[in-house]
């Protein structure tokens, strides 16, 4: 057998705009088969909270690129003095079914993310809540079906309604991000529920075991 030599080297491929703002790239497959490729582009000046985002297009597996979109109103939305976010997570393709699936997360900031933050780090006060999503795309389209992922009853999110109590005070979840996707397509894929919930399910009393 004949063994081919590989060498790699290490190069900056994006260096960070300024000394206050860090910047992150991913980039996915746009089809399951084919060179279409999609790369993000987010820029961060605070803990925990995007402060731009952009992606653009290779038709040629990232030789040449379209001009970078502004997509940050397709990620965070103004609603009154909140802010809802939507988290995407790894897109994942399903040959079974020749379609994408990824678990997304929706944060809900009350009063907006700096007022949110500032309670929850300095107070512990529960100041935004989370929800997972299940995200499915079809092979080559941009557009996606997204539902909500419930382990309890509870409301389905209404733009309209955001603060509804059944959606708020239901199916608290954060998102694991990556899926598995078994041979018979099948889903595998991971949340952390809240923790009253699951206590609650269970049949146990919460207080007893975090007093």
């Amino acid at each position: 057998m004949n063994k081919t030599a590989i060498s790699v080297r290490g190069e900056l491929y994006a260096p960070a705009p300024d000394e206050r703002t860090s910047g992150n790239r991913t980039q996915r497959y746009f089809n399951g088969t084919g060179l279409r490729r999609v790369e993000h582009r987010s820029l961060q000046r605070e803990s925990d909270w995007s402060n731009a985002d952009f992606e653009r297009y290779s038709d040629d597996n990232g030789r040449t690129w379209s001009e970078w979109q502004d997509i940050g109103h397709q990620i965070t939305e103004k609603k009154g003095e909140d802010e809802v976010n939507t988290y995407a997570g790894e897109d994942t393709y399903n040959a079974h079914h020749g379609h994408f699936v990824s678990l997304a997360m929706r944060r809900i900031f009350f009063g907006g993310h700096t007022h949110a933050y500032e309670a929850y780090w300095k107070n512990g006060e529960a100041a935004f809540v989370d929800h997972c999503l299940l995200t499915v795309r079809p092979d080559g389209h941009d557009e996606s079906r997204t539902e909500l992922i419930k382990y309890e009853d509870g409301a389905d999110y209404d733009p309209r309604n955001w603060r509804d109590p059944a959606y708020v005070d239901h199916n608290h979840a954060y998102f694991g991000n990556a899926v598995e996707v078994l041979e018979n397509g099948d889903i595998l894929g991971t949340i952390a529920a809240g923790v009253r919930a699951c206590c609650r399910i269970l049949g146990l009393d919460v207080n007893e075991i975090f007093p």
